[in-house]
């Protein structure tokens, strides 16, 4: 008898051994649009009609984020204002706006929403667009992305957004709730709990021309706003220009408990207002605990200083670099890039930008890019990339922002870049109790 209980204990012994090292997976998917205007999707319509979309197959009910990304540009010398949203089913993000002075204007937005208790199965979301004026647009340089908030095991990874529609006015030179705020709770002990933010932000002035600034803060539920150390800045000329601003990033190596999460705003002209308006924040942990497992997705975060850029070929953003690595055979990876730009020296210029990541196998995968138009040097711009990086070889992968030029030079500033892998580790949690070998 004793020995068929020790045999008993071994297989469970064995059992545990093996389910320390299983991993749970989420699954992203992303549809894309090519970063050449010719390429992209027109419309005259003022009704919203669909620019792309995308189907994730959801594991189990749960809510799913959905990210885009694109460069929008105006085909006639009349300004005109591009509308667009997120859609599924009867859900839709909030719509925001970008202002097109005219065929010259190439612009960078973002869309954010977090569509909650979807249904499981495939599932399609939507991006949608529009024109205020019926003047003809084409929306190019897209990258949608559907991320279900739970693990091919049923593990849901906890999530949150905020969204605004009406005005959040702010005229001081300290940062400042705009009201977007959320609530996001990370269970694992240890200290390797992760929670991602993305930000699709509208802007606009009062009339005066002012460069208004957004950040990412984060506390314990009860504690003290600290500055994650994720901002970008956009310049707005004037009461019709209506701007988009990108923000992404990641709160790394949290202990476990409740977070919360917002943005902030601050104007660089004293008295002069800022507002933000349209817009939407989603933040969700990227580790789970269950009732037999606890996991994390491995993540990492860098930021750059303020650079230049003169070539006109691709080229690295300078001490930028998100690095992971891991023995899989081949796994995915999510990756976001937000910065600002603006000219360097002179007029009328236009930037592209976009990820790439790498791998010391030799393995080299780059997303589809945006484009921005800059005016001159004090016309700052938000520009914003997510991508799905996928079938990564086993090893060191580096995920870097890559930009060039069109004519002149190019100033980034701000540069974050965010990565991680949809293949968690794991740490088996056996459930209360002894087993007695010998009785």
């Amino acid at each position: 008898m004793k020995k068929i209980c020790f045999f008993i204990a071994i297989c469970a012994m064995f059992f545990s051994f093996t389910k320390l090292y299983a991993a749970e997976n989420i699954s992203p998917v992303q549809s894309t649009i090519s970063g050449d205007p010719a390429q992209g999707v027109t419309t005259i319509s003022t009704s919203f009609e669909t620019a792309l979309d995308v189907t994730a197959n959801v594991p189990a009910a749960a809510n799913v984020l959905v990210l885009s990304t694109f460069s929008l540009k105006s085909n006639k010398t009349k300004s005109t204002y591009m509308l667009w949203k997120l859609t599924y089913g009867a859900q839709e993000s909030v719509t925001m706006r970008r202002y097109l002075s005219g065929t010259s204007d190439t612009g960078s937005a973002s869309a954010a929403h977090l569509f909650t208790n979807v249904t499981q199965g495939n599932q399609t979301f939507n991006l949608n667009f529009a024109s205020s004026t019926s003047q003809e647009i084409t929306l190019f340089g897209a990258n949608l992305c559907a991320i279900p908030m739970v693990t091919d095991e049923g593990s849901i990874m906890s999530s949150s957004m905020a969204s605004i529609s009406a005005k959040s006015a702010v005229s001081s030179t300290t940062y400042t709730d705009v009201g977007l705020v959320t609530t996001v709770s990370v269970d694992r002990v240890a200290n390797d709990n992760s929670i991602f933010m993305a930000a699709a932000v509208n802007s606009s002035s009062d009339g005066d021309a002012v460069e208004g600034m957004w950040r990412f803060e984060i506390r314990s539920i009860g504690g003290t706003w600290a500055d994650t150390g994720i901002e970008t800045r956009r310049n707005l000329s004037g009461s019709n220009d209506l701007g988009a601003i990108s923000l992404f990033g990641l709160a790394p190596n949290l202990t476990n408990g409740k977070y919360e999460i917002r943005v902030t705003s601050k104007s660089l002209t004293d008295a002069v207002t800022v507002n933000t308006l349209n817009s939407t924040l989603a933040s969700f942990a990227l580790s789970y605990t269950n009732s037999t497992a606890s996991g994390y997705f491995p993540a990492k975060m860098d930021s750059a200083a303020q650079s230049v850029n003169s070539a006109t070929t691709w080229t690295p953003i300078p001490g930028l670099n998100s690095q992971l690595s891991h023995t899989s055979s081949s796994v995915n990876a999510f990756a976001a890039l937000s910065m600002a730009g603006s000219t360097y020296a002179g007029a009328n210029q236009t930037g592209h930008f976009r990820i790439s990541c790498t791998n010391n196998t030799g393995f080299a995968q780059q997303s589809v890019g945006v484009k921005r138009f800059f005016t001159g040097t004090d016309d700052w711009g938000s520009m914003g990339i997510v991508s799905l990086v996928t079938n990564i070889p086993a090893g060191a992968s580096s995920f870097i922002g890559e930009k060039k030029r069109s004519a002149g030079a190019t100033l980034t500033d701000y540069p974050v870049i965010t990565s991680f892998l949809t293949s968690s580790e794991d740490t088996y949690l056996p459930k209360r109790g002894t087993l007695n070998i010998f009785d």
